[in-house]
């Protein structure tokens, strides 16, 4: 009875993480609302992949014959570079006077890092794909280009974006072995012309596949093709154009062209405008392709290129006259039947994983994360999970959204009851309905924390589930030693109330009592920092609040009133005015996005800084600084920011909180309890000392402490070479450091 219970309930369970599964990934174009309607969906995806279809085969068919009339295709690519990149430049631009928001754009430093192998991969693979065309046909030019599915693989498995199965390699096999058969006796066959197409598909796999690795980075903020096509043309530029000029810039150089008859002026004329045709058809075919992407999941996006390719075979042989042989046509077979194969094993497994999902932990919280097992061109909807979600269930303190006083049984439909007549099996009946009770809310807390779900959506398929869902008011996710804590009231501009500040105040407490966490990340879910406190709850509620609390370092907005054990970052984006301003200033350090909003914008409204705005801000900022914002509740930028050193770290729009967790990574490198006592120092110093002396005795008091511990051993890692020149990987675990973080918390 218990056995066939405890399948039930696995089963149930696993049918309903499958169907808050699909629901997660069909809700993200709802996540600022209601769900489309499908005929709306199916609508759009279809025109997109026909938008897609015609822009790729006419451009194909345009390049072969423009490029072998001009004979120049390097130079014509670096042109279509230059005025794909002049085209997005002016679509942001246009968007950010229509709107009043700035674009997303990157530092140089984390440009050069991670989009420069994109851009270059990208620009050779453009610049060598045109170039092959002077040679090649369309028929023979389409089907060695399709190669690059095999590259794809290769680049995915190397990564580890794809798992290994032997299904793999058996497509591969095929793919290779039909591409030998199609070239196979060809008359129209040119080696050197198929070398270069066979190079543009490799670059073209190391593209997608490193392509995959920026887009899944949500905290670069490319999502959007228009950013994504601005940020990578220069690349694409430095690798094309000194290969143009190298191989073409003699030829151009030795044209002679004197515009001083109509016909020479025509002919110029209708370069320049054929140039900017294939320009115009290759940059929207560029953001045709990220949307197909975007909205749609690598099957699909499969699905289009198979039938794509066909198309193209079949308009080269009807309207160029391609010739094709037997073999050849064997051959066209032989590897269309292995993409098909391809996309028939991703549609097996995706079916597989739907039938039997789990949850991976590495997956949970708001930093996104490579998820292992997707191709490079699936959709960032599809959230994969891994298998011992059961296995091992949790605490009820590691569950916190489950009620204490919950006491249903049910799952959807399905009930598990106690045996009337024993008591055993109706005790483990109850544990396993609990099981599944704590791992749908723990499943829905994962979705919640993604940030891609309405939060009515998931009360609905809460609901459905009899799990008593109730949506988490501040979301806490741990990152190793980095925890993360996320205020989640968005339709309120994350302003706070009673009840978040006593949840923010919990959640950092067990920060700081967390001996594994070093480093805290607080930011505020939905695109707001903090918008300060809710009004419209302060009003007429002043007098009911516990103002004994504010004795004891508790404020209005949380643990505002005192200083925290471990260092905490603020991640600011959208507004951080009023109490938001304070709980940054509450932080050690703030990492700031170009268009955030920070001020004192409660002075309009009579509302004091009393959760330590008055006394962190002259500290901060100089006194005169603090007082034109306290006085005028005037708005600042993050720019101005950063020049008042209100900002640490000013980013670009929507990094902020991706920042904030890599400058976490690299304090919580160093030893930790120096790292602490510099820390407490250095606060005690600037808030807390009577004198100058007296600062002085208390920083040698409790540095002294960590002589004879870190410092110690970090000496010893000094005189073995470690540590020097910028590398700061010691020797020794910091953890195993007999002095513990209860005396800093006490302290």
């Amino acid at each position: 009875m218990v056995d066939s219970n405890i399948k039930r309930a696995k089963k149930v369970l696993r049918d309903e993480m499958a169907r808050l599964f699909c629901c997660a990934g069909i809700c993200r174009p709802a996540a600022s609302g209601a769900i489309k309607p499908l005929w709306w969906i199916i609508a759009r995806n279809v025109s997109l992949v026909l938008v897609y279809y015609a822009l790729s085969i006419g451009l194909t068919f345009y390049q072969n014959r423009i490029v072998k009339k001009l004979r120049y295709p390097l130079i014509q690519v670096s042109c279509h570079l230059v005025v794909k990149f002049v085209l997005a430049s002016a679509f942001r631009l246009v968007y950010e006077i229509a709107t009043k928001k700035r674009r997303v754009l990157l530092d140089c430093d984390t440009w050069v890092k991670r989009l420069s192998i994109v851009g270059l991969s990208g620009g050779l693979d453009i610049g060598l794909s045109n170039w092959s065309q002077v040679m090649l046909t369309v028929s023979l030019y389409t089907m060695t280009k399709s190669t690059a599915i095999i590259f794809i693989l290769g680049f995915a498995l190397a990564l580890k974006l794809e798992e290994k199965h032997w299904s793999v390699m058996v497509i591969v096999a095929m793919i290779s072995s039909g591409l030998v058969m199609f070239t196979y006796e060809s008359t129209q066959f040119e080696l050197e012309g198929f070398l270069l197409v066979l190079a543009a598909s490799f670059l073209s796999g190391l593209r997608w596949s490193m392509t995959q690795l920026v887009v899944q980075k949500s905290k670069l903020g490319l999502q959007n093709p228009l950013d994504m096509v601005y940020h990578v043309q220069p690349w694409m530029l430095v690798a094309v154009v000194p290969f143009a000029a190298l191989i073409e810039g003699s030829q151009i150089v030795q044209q002679s062209i004197s515009f001083e008859t109509a016909d020479e002026k025509a002919a110029v004329f209708r370069v320049i405008s054929a140039v900017l045709v294939g320009a115009l058809m290759a940059f929207f075919m560029e953001i045709a392709e990220y949307l197909v992407i975007t909205y749609t999941s690598s099957l699909t996006f499969a699905i289009a290129g198979i039938f794509k390719e066909i198309c193209t075979l079949s308009l080269a042989v009807i309207l160029d006259g391609d010739q094709m042989s037997f073999i050849n046509f064997i051959g066209l077979l032989t590897c269309l039947t292995g993409i098909i194969c391809h996309v028939a094993f991703k549609f097996a497994k995706s079916a597989k994983e739907l039938k039997n999902p789990t949850v991976s932990p590495n997956h949970s919280g708001p930093v996104p994360r490579q998820i292992h097992g997707r191709s490079p061109i699936q959709s960032p909807n599809q959230v994969e999970f891994k298998d011992h979600f059961l296995e091992n269930p949790k605490s009820d303190d590691e569950c916190p959204l489950l009620p204490r006083d919950y006491t249903h049984t049910e799952l959807n439909d399905m009930s598990i009851t106690p045996h009337e007549s024993d008591d055993s099996e109706a005790e483990e009946n109850s544990k396993v309905s609990t099981i599944v009770r704590k791992k749908t809310m723990m499943l829905l807390k994962k979705i919640s924390m993604h940030g891609n779900v309405n939060n009515q959506i998931l009360r609905t398929l809460a609901s459905s589930t009899g799990a008593g869902w109730s949506t988490p008011l501040v979301v806490v996710d741990k990152i190793k030693s980095v925890t993360t804590i996320g205020i989640n009231r968005p339709q309120k501009r994350n302003c706070i109330n009673f009840e978040v500040a006593e949840q923010l105040t919990a959640a950092i407490e067990d920060f700081e009592n967390d001996p594994e966490s070093k480093v805290g990340v607080l930011h505020g879910i939905g695109g707001t920092f903090c918008a300060g406190f809710d009004l419209s709850e302060l009003a007429g509620n002043v007098g009911k609040y516990d103002v004994t609390k504010l004795k004891k370092g508790h404020g209005f907005m949380g643990p505002t009133r005192r200083t925290f054990a471990k260092p905490v970052i603020a991640a600011v984006s959208g507004y951080a005015v009023a109490g938001g301003l304070e709980l940054a200033l509450m932080c050690d350090l703030r990492v700031v996005e170009e268009n955030a909003i920070m001020g004192v914008f409660c002075r309009r409204f009579g509302v004091p800084l009393i959760d330590g705005g008055t006394v962190r801000l002259p500290h901060l900022i100089g006194m005169s600084r603090a007082m034109d914002l306290i006085l005028t509740g005037r708005a600042i930028k993050g720019k101005e920011a950063l020049e008042y050193g209100l900002a640490n770290r000013l980013v670009a729009c929507g990094t902020a909180l991706g920042q904030a967790v890599n400058l976490a990574w690299s304090i919580q490198k160093f030893p930790q309890q120096c790292l602490n006592r510099d820390r407490m120092s250095a606060n005690y110093a600037m808030y807390s000392a009577k004198s100058f002396e007296d600062a002085i005795e208390y920083e040698m008091n409790k540095g002294s402490e960590i002589l004879e511990t870190e410092s110690a051993n970090g000496a010893q890692s000094f005189v073995e070479g470690v540590g020097r020149h910028g590398s700061f990987s010691l020797n020794y675990d910091p953890e195993e450091i007999s002095i513990s973080y209860e005396e800093d918390i006490k302290s």
